[in-house]
């Protein structure tokens, strides 16, 4: 069950699987949300919502992958693309958990990365919240996140970002596709643009003094780029045939170069 709107790969990539997929004409928050939670009880679907004590148990294992990957080694910083809280909640328990035993020295500090149209956890931390207050989500290119009312587990994702004295950050959609296309080129990873706005994050805040360049910081990536291949976006003419010459190659790469430059 998905929202209008919803990326056409994102769909495809479901019915791929088997899925039947379902578009209601609503938005996240609210329409699609409710409808879906009557049909958990009409049905008997499976509950994949936060509320799903499973599901959290299971994203509190990024913790455990992060430890293993980094060999013992705790990092200063995680920022997690963030919608409903769940990633950051989650992780939080994982990380204390490893550290009430006595495997881990020290807890990482967390931070919330959100779109600037849909930042309802920014929102609250910035103002000392103890709960979230909703926003309507406005269209933004990080959809996967386009969430404005984390009902469920909203508090206690403020709760984590204030106890591992962490953050919160919202980013525009300038700043999301910059850092996807800086993932892609740096790192070889295509990130779909929710997933990116942790590397968003990590820059604004290294620009911004808040991390310092003896950090180690980990940007979790939620989601592949072929999730929503749309985002990426290119003048008309790099797509326009040029004559199997070198002259015209070079003609194009000459009109590429000065864009780059000029943007």
């Amino acid at each position: 069950m998905v929202p209008l709107g919803t990326a056409p790969s994102k769909i495809i990539q479901a019915r791929a699987y088997g899925a039947m997929v379902v578009v209601v004409d609503g938005d996240f928050d609210y329409e699609v949300a409710r409808l879906y939670k009557a049909a958990i009880q009409e049905f008997g679907w499976y509950d994949c919502l936060s509320s799903n004590p499973y599901r959290d148990e299971g994203k509190k294992s990024y913790a455990y992958e992060m430890i293993d990957q980094l060999d013992g080694e705790v990092p200063d910083w995680v920022i997690h693309p963030t919608a409903g809280g769940t990633g950051i909640y989650a992780m939080w328990k994982g990380f204390q958990e490893f550290h009430s035993l006595g495997w881990i020295e020290k807890l990482p500090r967390l931070v919330a990365s959100q779109s600037e149209a849909a930042a309802p956890i920014t929102e609250a931390f910035k103002k000392g919240l103890a709960d979230i207050e909703p926003v309507i989500a406005r269209p933004t290119v990080a959809e996967s996140i386009q969430v404005g009312n984390p009902a469920s587990l909203g508090w206690r994702a403020l709760a984590a970002l204030r106890e591992s004295k962490g953050t919160a950050v919202a980013l525009s959609d300038e700043e999301i596709l910059e850092a996807q296309a800086l993932t892609g080129r740096l790192a070889g990873v295509f990130a779909e643009p929710a997933a990116a706005t942790s590397v968003a994050a990590a820059k604004k805040l290294r620009d911004g003094g808040v991390i310092r360049d003896d950090e180690l910081v980990v940007c979790n990536l939620t989601g592949h780029g072929l999730k929503q291949p749309e985002a990426i976006r290119w003048r008309d003419e790099e797509m326009r045939p040029i004559p199997p010459t070198l002259i015209a190659l070079r003609e194009q790469i000459r009109r590429s170069e000065e864009y780059n430059v000029t943007c």
